[in-house]
């Protein structure tokens, strides 16, 4: 078994991480892939800290990209949903976690409401026992099933959208009863079910993993967390969307 509380996060994000990456790569989804192979690097980091070493160095990097993504996730919705209970949907694996609580607490600051709540999907107790990977599992009726059950929140989801995301009915009605979403990782949806959503306004925006080269020698910094988002990722909106449409091929 798992000794401590940094190997379970780094396997949690290296499991869903990774078979996003599978996915992805089989339906050659290049910023799914691209996305979920960062998220995998950082896990193994964290995992192999909690493995080897006493020492957090490793594991603060890990933590620090992570708190980065909530950080602009709070900041782009406190432009599209200021005033709005926000529900934060995470892996169930997540939900005790460290370092999705002090996430949580970087998005409040970012926000600037305390009025967010984390949550997770409804999962047999006998899946999380077996390690099912919750990028498989989830289906459209999880996101509307607790879309449903916070009928004037918006939601910032972490843990992606499932394959039939053309489906989720809450992203059907009418604009002005569609809540706000934006998501941190395009999950296991397609490249092409994603990019329409932007061109359509259904969400407000998803972060990716940054095209380009990356400084193999760059160390984030707990107080710089614009500055570490931006060295490996960017939020893709209506506003920019051509500028990234092609990742989303």
């Amino acid at each position: 078994m798992f000794e401590n509380s940094t190997q379970i996060i780094g396997i949690v994000m290296m499991a869903v991480a990774f078979v996003g990456v599978i996915i992805c790569a089989k339906k050659d989804i290049q910023v799914g892939a691209l996305g979920g192979l960062l998220i995998v690097l950082v896990g193994a980091v964290i995992y192999g800290v909690g493995t080897f070493s006493d020492d957090s160095s490793g594991a603060e990097i890990g933590h620090v990209y992570y708190c980065s993504i909530t950080d602009r996730a709070g900041k782009e919705m406190k432009n599209y949903a200021a005033g709005k209970k926000i529900v934060y949907l995470v892996d169930p694996g997540m939900m005790q976690s460290e370092i999705a609580r002090k996430g949580l607490e970087t998005f409040k600051k970012a926000f600037g409401s305390d009025d967010v709540e984390l949550a997770t999907i409804d999962v047999p107790p006998e899946a999380i026992e077996q390690g099912l990977d919750m990028t498989t599992y989830l289906k459209p009726k999880h996101i509307d099933d607790i879309i449903s059950r916070y009928p004037d929140a918006a939601f910032v989801i972490e843990i992606g959208f499932p394959e039939r995301a053309d489906r989720i009915a809450a992203l059907k009605l009418p604009e002005a009863k569609r809540p706000v979403v934006f998501l941190t990782n395009s999950g296991a949806a397609s490249g092409k079910v994603i990019s329409k959503m932007i061109k359509d306004g259904k969400i407000a925006g998803v972060v990716i993993g940054k095209p380009g080269k990356r400084d193999p020698n760059y160390e984030p910094d707990a107080d710089k967390l614009a500055e570490a988002f931006d060295k490996l990722y960017v939020v893709v909106n209506k506003d920019n969307y051509n500028e990234f449409k092609n990742s989303f091929e």
